[in-house]
């Protein structure tokens, strides 16, 4: 252990119990506090290291400017407690949640003479743009001159995938590391479709091939394209499940009791708890971001879908890292977003080949290159360069 790193980690999550993001933070803690000397600070209640600095949480509203109050008072909270605790010269890591406590970074960062890595799994103020979010231009030009300084004043940036990096190399001048998403090979159930205990209660035998969408529909998930699609779909064997919410996930249940399709099933939330039994609930995995949302994010299931040893139909830009990654190590197939016709041939091609098992095997990629043991010491190489 290098005791003379003093390593500070202040984020909103940091429980697998809360979201990806958490289960992210927890696997990276876990390292760090194996190499040096940590404390944590967050919302989260975390037994994983013996210095932890609880926040108390603030409940999150879904309207828009309750939420934003709420986010400022739990980033006054993070910021407030990391001026209390983290110590001159130390280093600190953060992410991009909460997106507020990023104001005040760059002051705690001066003040203390800090080192700070930024981990950026949202790239703001991009994604606010591609969200329609943000649309007055006034309020546009003021966040890239506020999220420059932000990112400015950083050490050290890690983004989770090379587009993410080219949409941000030109917008500052700090160094940029592409560091994947990372999941631990022991929290993923290596689960035979024929032993999928969902499959068998929808009574979907190995006659159908079964294409499923796992995780978060929101408005970046290109929801709307997928069942298109699925309309235009001419084979007899074809299976879709829909597991998981979000904003979007009414989009389904409206298409549900519109069509009464037969190939079509919303299953609702999962526990994460049975997320290996979820995983395994189908022969491709479905993986999408919608147009204008290269760079701007990498969905985290893709890696947890690959550790379950599933093939994944990556529907986004072909530039996107899920993308580039199922062309470079042959995982299954890409789409470009907005283009369910093309969606539609795609899978009527996946159906007529039998699911296609000519692919690589997912896990043994995810092995030896998407896995904790694999990508946590890249940090341990960053930190030892502050």
């Amino acid at each position: 252990m290098d005791y003379e790193k003093n390593i500070t980690v202040c984020t909103q999550f940091v429980n697998s119990k809360s979201n990806t993001t958490g289960y992210m933070f927890e696997k990276l803690i876990c390292f760090l506090d194996s190499k040096y000397c940590l404390k944590v600070i967050s919302t989260d209640s975390t037994r994983n290291v013996d210095n932890h600095i609880n926040v108390r949480p603030h409940q999150l509203s879904n309207s828009f400017f309750p939420r934003l109050i709420s986010l400022f008072i739990i980033s006054i909270s993070l910021i407030t407690k990391a001026f209390r605790n983290v110590s001159s010269n130390e280093i600190i890591i953060t992410g991009t949640n909460p997106i507020l406590l990023l104001l005040f970074l760059p002051i705690l960062k001066r003040v203390k003479r800090l080192k700070w890595i930024l981990l950026v799994h949202d790239l703001y103020p991009f994604n606010l743009y591609a969200s329609q979010t943000i649309t007055n231009g006034f309020l546009h030009n003021f966040l890239d001159f506020i999220f420059k300084k932000i990112y400015d004043s950083a050490d050290q940036i890690i983004v989770i995938g090379r587009d993410m990096k080219s949409r941000l190399i030109h917008f500052t001048d700090t160094e940029i590391h592409v560091i994947q998403n990372w999941v631990s090979v022991d929290d993923v159930e290596v689960i035979k479709r024929e032993n999928s205990a969902i499959l068998k209660s929808l009574n979907w035998n190995k006659k159908f091939i079964v294409f499923q969408f796992f995780g978060n529909m929101g408005r970046c998930q290109d929801i709307e394209n997928i069942l298109a699609a699925i309309r235009l779909v001419e084979a007899k064997n074809a299976r879709f499940i829909f597991i998981g919410k979000g904003s979007h996930s009414n989009l389904v249940i409206d298409y549900i009791n519109k069509h009464n399709p037969t190939n079509l099933i919303h299953f609702g939330s999962l526990d994460m708890m049975k997320k290996s039994q979820g995983l395994a609930a189908c022969d491709v995995a479905i993986v999408s971001l919608g147009k204008d949302m290269l760079g701007l994010g990498v969905p985290s299931k893709s890696y947890f879908t690959l550790a379950a040893g599933k093939p994944i139909l990556a529907i986004m830009d072909f530039e996107s890292e899920i993308s580039l990654a199922v062309r470079e190590h042959d995982l299954g197939w890409c789409c470009e977003p907005g283009n369910p016709e093309s969606l539609a041939v795609i899978i009527d091609e996946i159906c007529l080949n039998n699911g296609g098992n000519n692919f690589n095997n997912s896990r043994d990629t995810f092995i030896k290159c998407y896995n904790d043991k694999v990508l946590l010491p890249k940090f341990q190489s960053l930190i030892n360069r502050l």
